[in-house]
């Protein structure tokens, strides 16, 4: 009956799969547990073709346990079949275009950045990071000019049909989730996000990258009309393809979208032949960003105390530090949540004045008005400017230069103007702000403690991100290959990472505030709604009392045929005794008509 019921092979494999789980009926779940698992094992050899189905479903199973064990563990084949190869060429091709997209959306709005902030094609910028000149103040009042008008071009441009951008964006977790992303709309999100990003507001550049790869693999799948399971595929290895620039190296992406795919509840069903497909599109992409770049977007070979640690800083390890990174996780738990705290008051600011302003009027107002914000923050704390890549490598070489008060100032700065720029309209995510906050936090911890900078600065450049972001590997992978520590660093991280995530979202107090705030929201929104209609009834009543009103002036004028207009007014305010010759009645007495 199982294999009449299933129209194909894979239908037939995800079956006997959720019947192994324990979801295929009543006699399934009273059967035994090794009995499940040998049907698995049995049935995976079936879908790869070895035997025909439905003698082999009638054959006795394989009786030892460890011939089991291993097929379940080599999993099916999958090297042979067309399905494979036409996902992998998909994948090649992805990566080369995802390849030179990233390398003209980084090099684009960096390039508009640096010019901007250096004075125009000066070095101001950059010169004021190498000498740690950049203090209090340091910046440049037209800067302002720049962040509002780039506000209000980002304003304009979410209302040009042609852009096409959603009412909500969706974000990387959603759309790994759906495995679907509109292609109408990722063009014009990447191009916002990269507007967002020229103009120095504080977003990271992984959310346009994961809209535009997502779409292109939805695209071919749409276009050459490939079957569920490929489609899937194809948007999984588009979103690889553009992550291969964006971090360290590719295996980075190929982790990144595994984790989500598993939060998300939607893991892949071969994971061998999901790191195939994705790792061909994520290292093809990286190698061609490499080869015209030299590096990728997030370089961290510019922090001084990259590669040391496997060369002369490991003797210098203690073991204490590992129970100093628990410590460090907790404070990075926390400085996480005040991040999200942040976050959610701004949202909520720019909800309410889109309630009160309209659609169309609040998209463009607040991204003039976030942009005037943190362009005034950034003419005080110049470094909090853009998604914290460029200014990383200098903040931790002259830590000591920058001192614990400005850099606790430009934390604290940085998690305004995320919240600003994301809550106003500007178009990224908050990854990349988020290891720039837990990098100063790295900063100040080494400048008030006698814990080295090589043990502070990873540990909190990943606690911070790790506290609300459950891609604790990908975090730890950024550190680890990005500054090349040693396996003693490698454990303080990696201890850090989870400590900061129990913290903040283990012990439940993230998920009651976003409860909170989303109750909250819900009530004003339902309060909105119920003005609106009030007001709505009200205004409808009046244009009705209106058009009665109307009716009548209509048969006065019909009434009145032959009056000038001075008479007719002499008539409706009562002054029709002055009338040589009154012509609507009678009566010529000082009285308002009875129709005003």
């Amino acid at each position: 009956n199982l294999h009449e019921g299933c129209g194909d092979g894979g239908a037939l494999l995800r079956a006997c799969r959720g019947m192994a789980e324990g979801g295929g009926g009543e006699d399934i779940a009273t059967s035994d547990h090794l009995q499940h698992e040998r049907m698995y094992a049995k049935l995976l050899d079936v879908f790869d073709g070895d035997v025909e189905a439905e003698d082999d479903v009638k054959e006795e199973v394989i009786k030892d346990q460890q011939t089991l064990d291993l097929l379940v563990v080599f999993g099916k084949s999958f090297a042979l079949k067309g399905a494979f190869w036409r996902v992998g060429v998909i994948a090649l091709a992805q990566g080369v275009i995802m390849g030179f997209v990233a390398l003209g959306f980084f090099c684009g709005f960096d390039y508009i950045s640096r010019t901007w902030l250096g004075a125009w094609g000066g070095q101001f910028y950059d010169k004021g990071m190498h000498d740690a000149s950049l203090k209090l103040g340091g910046g440049r009042w037209w800067w302002v000019a720049v962040t509002t008008f780039s506000g209000l071009g980002v304003g304009l441009l979410k209302l040009v049909p042609i852009i096409n951008f959603p009412d909500k964006t969706k974000g990387l977790f959603s759309e790994v989730k759906e495995l679907h992303v509109n292609p109408k709309q990722a063009p014009g999100i990447a191009l916002l996000s990269c507007l967002s990003l020229a103009s120095g507001a504080t977003v990271g550049p992984e959310m346009a990258l994961g809209s535009l790869g997502g779409a292109a693999g939805t695209l071919i799948g749409e276009w050459r009309n490939l079957p569920q399971e490929e489609r899937f595929a194809s948007t999984l290895t588009g979103m690889a393809g553009a992550m291969g620039p964006l971090l360290p190296t590719p295996i980075l992406s190929v982790l990144l979208l595994h984790e989500l795919s598993v939060i998300a509840g939607r893991p892949v069903d071969h994971f061998m032949e999901f790191v195939c497909n994705t790792g061909i599109a994520s290292t093809v992409s990286w190698f061609i960003f490499q080869r015209f770049a030299d590096d990728t977007f997030l370089d961290l070979e510019s922090i001084p105390f990259s590669v040391y640690d496997v060369t002369e800083y490991w003797k210098e390890y203690k073991h204490i530090w590992l129970l100093y990174s628990v410590l460090m996780g907790f404070i990075g738990g926390l400085l996480g949540m005040v991040t999200l705290v942040c976050m959610g008051i701004a949202k909520g600011i720019a909800q309410t004045a889109r309630r009160k302003l309209g659609k169309k009027t609040s998209t463009v107002l607040l991204p003039v008005i976030g942009g005037f914000l943190f362009g005034i923050i950034g003419v005080f704390f110049p470094l909090t400017f853009g998604d914290g890549s460029l200014q990383l490598g200098q903040i931790v070489a002259h830590a000591k230069e920058w001192g614990q008060g400005y850099l606790v100032a430009t934390m604290f700065m940085k998690m305004i103007t995320l919240s600003i720029s994301l809550g106003f309209g500007f178009v990224g995510g908050q990854i990349f702000p988020a290891i720039f906050i837990g990098t100063c936090a790295g900063c100040v911890a080494y400048l008030a403690t006698n814990v080295p900078i090589f043990v502070t600065v990873p540990c909190f450049m990943v606690a911070v991100p790790g506290a609300f972001c459950p891609i604790p590997f990908t975090l730890v992978g950024i550190a680890v290959l990005g500054l090349v520590l040693g396996s003693e660093i490698t454990a303080c991280v990696f201890t850090s990472v989870f400590c900061a995530f129990m913290t903040a979202c283990g012990t439940g107090i993230i998920q009651r505030l976003v409860r909170k705030g989303g109750e909250r929201q819900a009530a004003l929104e339902a309060q909105f709604q119920e003005a609106k209609k009030a007001k709505d009834t009200v205004m409808h009543q009046r244009l009705a009392e209106l058009e009665n009103e109307n009716r009548l002036l209509r048969k006065i004028s019909t009434n009145m045929h032959g009056l000038s207009p001075h008479d007719l007014a002499d008539i409706l305010h009562g002054d029709a005794d002055e009338l040589e010759t009154p012509r609507f009645g009678p009566s010529t007495t000082n009285h308002p008509s009875p129709y005003l």
